[in-house]
């Protein structure tokens, strides 16, 4: 019953298309102990006999949620957006400013590499920019990275950086959708 509404919800979301979603059950958060850390890599029950690449977008609705790492026959391991390892292009919503998001560890994100002339605002939502490779692996255009809660900009530097919030509880995740194309 709740994997019918999960599913039912994943494809009422407008983005990503939903005729490429493959979903996966969320098996294993190596070094994951709740209260304690929270997730970095997910391992999920889908793999290359699923059709799950080196590369595919993972989500949660429109919420971007990692990019699959590894795969085997019949498992993935998923890179969670905050793990240190992240690094992707976005653009916030409002004013359509352009930056690298990289992730921080510990469930941290921070939009970087910002120029000073770009205007970025308290509350916007950042989005994938979209960098699909010519094999469809990546991030197609518009999956929500997360909201801009604080913004650092120093004249004398030549970048602007945000710290951004996940809409998304890693540590609770228990279904995800492979973007696959």
């Amino acid at each position: 019953m709740e994997d019918n509404k999960a599913l039912r919800d994943q494809f009422e979301t407008k983005n990503p298309i939903s005729t490429n979603l493959i979903p996966a059950q969320v098996v294993g958060a190596p070094g994951f102990l709740p209260g304690i850390t929270v997730p970095e890599n997910y391992t999920i029950d889908k793999g290359e006999a699923d059709g799950v690449s080196f590369g595919d977008a993972v989500v949660f609705k429109d919420n971007l949620v990692g990019r699959v790492v590894k795969t085997t026959q019949f498992l993935s391991s998923v890179q969670i957006v905050t793990n240190s390892s992240s690094l992707f292009t976005v653009k916030t919503l409002e004013t359509n400013a352009l930056g690298v998001i990289k992730g921080q560890g510990g469930g941290n994100l921070i939009l970087d590499n910002v120029v000073l002339s770009e205007t970025l605002k308290l509350g916007d939502m950042v989005l994938t920019k979209g960098d699909l490779d010519i094999n469809g692996g990546g991030f197609v255009p518009d999956l929500i990275v997360g909201e801009i809660t604080a913004i650092s900009k120093n004249p004398s530097d030549l970048f602007q950086r945000a710290k951004i919030k996940s809409r998304v509880d890693f540590s609770k995740i228990t279904k995800v959708y492979v973007v696959s194309f």
